[in-house]
């Protein structure tokens, strides 16, 4: 039996998310309101980047054990420097500039190959088999993409083991992100909100990289990594960028304001989203505190 708590429609090993939230059964009409964590987790602040970390790693750890035992090598990337681990969105600013004028948004250096190699043609699908296993459930979003989540191979058991199922980690993983999505779309014509876009266009603009929407300095090095590869110019010109883009957002309290505005907001949630939050965060917690006993900090 499954508790009120963690009760969600499953239909054909499907989660399925309405509106960018969990189909809750007609007793889960009710909700205690969001705690610190679960606000922390749905504007992605505080304790969220930490989770993000601990999850990832145990993730990968679990994977490498278990790909090795099944005869492949598993190239995960190799751990950051605590400097480079620092996240961007980390802080009260929500702009991390050392970070930005040593790597830029990290456009360029993701774009250079990695160490890890895929196995040769004749072991792929092998390799594939033990990563992902033959068999996926598909999580739908409505207003969104349906994602085909791993359920088997060293992946799916992997995630299973962290949060408890396969459905679990789902819920962990993506309920509270597509929430969110909607609270930045609920808040962007916010007044408040919408004299700091104004601000931080003309920032931008005075320093010599007129924009008008926020993706539009990410959009600006994309188009030159396309255009150029991964060149040592393009990788001066996104630190600049990227420097640019950080200090006008600073300036205009891009990140503050949206802040502000997300988790009131978050506090004004119909009943079933907040129960959908609260679930996720829930989940998310157990995950995090499982993936720290795997591969402790």
């Amino acid at each position: 039996m499954r508790s009120a708590k963690t009760a969600v429609l499953l239909a054909v090993t499907a989660v399925v998310l309405s509106s960018g939230w969990l189909l809750f059964s007609p007793d889960d009409r009710t909700a205690a309101a969001p705690d610190a964590y679960a606000l922390d987790l749905v504007v992605h602040t505080g304790r969220y980047w930490a989770d993000a970390s601990a999850l990832g790693a145990a993730e990968d750890e679990l994977v490498t054990e278990c790909m090795n035992r099944e005869g492949f090598r598993y190239p995960p990337d190799a751990p950051a420097s605590p400097a480079q681990a620092a996240p961007l969105h980390g802080e009260v600013s929500g702009v991390d500039l050392a970070y930005r004028r040593e790597h830029g948004y990290g456009l360029v250096e993701s774009a250079v190959p990695g160490e890890g190699e895929p196995p040769p043609a004749p072991l792929q699908a092998g390799y594939d088999r033990a990563l992902t296993g033959a068999r996926s459930i598909n999580v739908q979003f409505s207003a969104g993409p349906t994602m085909a989540v791993a359920s088997g191979g060293c992946r799916g058991r992997a995630r299973a083991t962290l949060a408890g199922t396969i459905e679990h980690w789902a819920i962990a993983a993506y309920a509270a992100d597509y929430l969110n999505d909607d609270l930045i779309r609920a808040v962007a014509d916010d007044p408040a909100m919408t004299r700091a876009a104004a601000a931080w266009r003309a920032c931008m603009s005075t320093a010599g990289y007129p924009a008008v929407d926020y993706s539009d300095p990410r959009d600006l090095i994309q188009q030159a990594l396309t255009e150029h590869g991964a060149a040592p110019g393009v990788a001066a010109e996104e630190r600049r960028v990227a420097v640019a883009d950080g200090e006008c957002q600073i300036r205009a309290r891009v990140i503050e304001v949206s802040l502000e505005l997300r988790r009131a907001a978050a506090l004004r949630m119909p009943a079933t989203w907040t129960a959908a939050l609260v679930q996720a965060a829930d989940l998310r917690r157990t995950a995090a505190d499982n993936a720290r006993r795997w591969s402790p900090a």
